[in-house]
């Protein structure tokens, strides 16, 4: 029981197909469906280990599976156990950089705010340039916990200003609704495609797969949280949708027939 929870854990999702089925009128149906890549969040102290099967990576290459736009584009995702962690990182106001390559940019736009900062007059600002990812919230907040007299603003998707301002003005900013570095924000950036899974969870609509216990353990494990030591015990997840049809037991059943 625990060789299969230690099996799905150190499993990697490279993504999820998804599709929405409607009803038009009687006997008629419209599906539109979606397909997700998927990459775990790497951001503060977060980090996952995965395993492949050489089997897999043949079958994905074989078929056109894009693995640049997995490892560059994938969308992060985060179960319950792995936000607690984040949020205690959020609130105890010392984030610390962990990956080896933001560290080295984090120290450059320390190295180059802080020469800008000597010269610099209060109501002036300076603009950050080639900053990705999850290194737009790093950035801000190491930046920030550094230096009380400067205020960071994102600029699009890559680049974030950097305004000098006065104590006050710095307090008066922390406390908006704007603040691009609210704590609910990051959350919801960090949480990505589970924002989806938990939009799906309130929706309350029936899930239907193919072969489907595999899915299953990793909306658990993935999204929900860490799979127990008896996965067999479990059936959150099931419950949480108001019904999970198997299309493969019907088939079974049919070619028996």
């Amino acid at each position: 029981k625990n060789l299969i929870r230690n099996t799905y854990v150190y499993m990697m999702v490279t993504g999820y197909s998804l599709a929405l089925v409607f009803l038009v009128f009687y006997c008629r149906y419209m599906a539109h469906s979606y397909n997700f890549f998927l990459f775990p969040a790497t951001f503060g102290q977060m980090d996952s280990e995965f395993s492949f099967q050489a089997f897999s990576i043949k079958f994905l290459t074989h078929y056109g599976f894009d693995f640049n736009k997995f490892l560059k584009d994938g969308i992060p995702y985060m179960n319950e156990a792995q936000e607690k962690k984040l949020q205690k990182g959020l609130l105890s106001g010392n984030w610390v950089v962990h990956s080896v390559i933001d560290k080295d940019k984090v120290k450059k736009v320390i190295d180059e705010v802080t020469c800008w900062m000597s010269f610099a007059e209060e109501g002036e600002s300076m603009v950050l340039h080639d900053i990705y990812g999850f290194q737009m919230f790093e950035i801000q907040l190491v930046l920030r916990q550094a230096l009380q007299d400067i205020w960071t603003v994102p600029l699009g998707s890559q680049e974030v200003m950097v305004k000098k301002i006065s104590p006050r003005e710095r307090w008066l900013l922390e406390n908006t609704f704007y603040d691009s570095c609210r704590r609910e924000q990051i959350l919801i950036s960090a949480r990505g495609f589970t924002n989806l899974f938990h939009t799906l969870v309130k929706a309350k609509k029936p899930l239907v797969g193919h072969n489907m216990l595999m899915d299953l353990l990793h909306l658990h494990d993935k999204f929900y949280n860490p799979l127990p030591g008896n996965v067999f015990q479990n059936h959150r997840i099931c419950c949480d949708f108001p019904a999970c049809l198997d299309w493969l037991f019907p088939l079974y059943f049919a070619q028996q027939a």
